[in-house]
């Protein structure tokens, strides 16, 4: 059985959801997202917060690597050498999404939660990049997650990772 968000854990990550938007709005930033294994969960959460929801201008869902190529102009020929799970395209998805849109700062996941047949269940790859050459990768190794837990703690992270560099 999939992991059940609580009450509290919900509370918790729209309040994280919040900072991060005050300090885009308090920066006069605006934000977009890549995403692949969260499916769009971190904009969803970013656009639940009333009233600074303007702060997130756009998403891009990628979770095919044709995805990846045609919206965000990735290279497929860097996705066959180093895997649609890796520090160079998650990268490389991030600063797509800055260079497809007029966001000011961009935060990017590509990994494996649930089943991931030979991959290492868990290994998700995020990145930050902001149009100041601003650039961030983050590897983690979460173990064995079930995809909602998977894609949960992935929405935590890569929030909490992006409220890191817009508070620097």
């Amino acid at each position: 059985m999939g992991h059940v968000q609580t009450q509290g854990e919900a509370g918790a990550l729209e309040n994280l959801a919040r900072q991060v938007l005050e300090l885009a709005d308090d920066a006069g930033m605006v934000i977009a997202t890549a995403e692949s294994c969260t499916g769009g969960q971190i904009a969803s959460v970013l656009t639940e917060v009333e009233g600074l929801s303007n702060r997130v201008h756009c998403s891009f869902v990628t979770y095919s690597d044709a995805a990846k190529n045609e919206l965000l102009g990735i290279p497929l020929s860097l996705i066959e050498a180093e895997g649609a799970v890796s520090k160079d395209v998650v990268l490389a998805m991030a600063g797509g999404a800055l260079a497809r849109s007029s966001a000011d700062v961009a935060v990017a996941v590509s990994g494996y939660t649930g089943s991931a047949g030979k991959h290492e269940n868990g290994l998700v790859h995020f990145a930050v990049c902001k149009r100041d050459g601003y650039r961030i990768h983050r590897e983690c190794h979460f173990g064995p997650v079930e995809r909602e837990e998977g894609k949960a703690i992935a929405t935590r992270f890569a929030l909490d990772l992006l409220r890191g560099a817009l508070a620097r």
